[in-house]
């Protein structure tokens, strides 16, 4: 259903803007494996993945079937059992 258009949102193409651009996610771990160029790429070494890993309360890198960079500096993390857990739903 379409609203009015007094009720329509507005979008950034309607005020002649651009939004700002988000940049893509550098992947650093797919399927447990830590991809050390793209670490590099990222201006970061195992120790700092390790800590940021713990601080999500995970101990083995094998449990992650994905882990992103941001370019805004946000480690984004999808383990292999929350993959699971979305199948079964």
């Amino acid at each position: 259903m379409l609203k009015k258009a007094p009720y329509a949102n507005v979008t950034p193409q309607d005020l002649n803007i651009a939004p700002p651009y988000k940049g893509l996610t550098l992947s650093l771990i797919i399927n447990g494996i830590i991809l050390d160029s793209n670490l590099s790429l990222a201006e970061k070494n195992k120790a700092w993945l390790e800590e940021e890993l713990k601080k999500n309360n995970i101990t083995n890198v094998e449990d992650i079937l994905y882990a992103g960079y941001t370019s805004g500096g946000k480690l984004e993390l999808v383990t292999k059992r929350s993959a699971e857990y979305q199948k079964s739903i």
